[in-house]
């Protein structure tokens, strides 16, 4: 197995539960996670993109996730 790790990149003042997670996957393996996401009240409308940063065995692979949110 290879360690991964995934870091929640978000917009400034939101936040992230877990802020990031970490395990490991076998080779051809497939990995799961999720994080809650708070999005603060004075946050303007709009599209806004959030990210995960996904490192597997020490190498960052960059943004390899990506969800848009629509605040209205």
């Amino acid at each position: 197995p290879t360690d991964l790790q995934a870091t929640a990149v978000l917009p400034a003042g939101w936040s992230a539960t877990p802020a990031d997670v970490t395990g490991q996957v076998g080779a051809g393996g497939r990995a799961r996670w999720s994080f809650r996401v708070r999005v603060p009240l004075q946050t303007p409308q709009g599209r806004h993109l959030i990210t995960a940063d996904v490192t597997l065995g020490g190498q960052l692979l960059a943004e390899a996730c990506v969800a848009l949110v629509d605040v209205c």
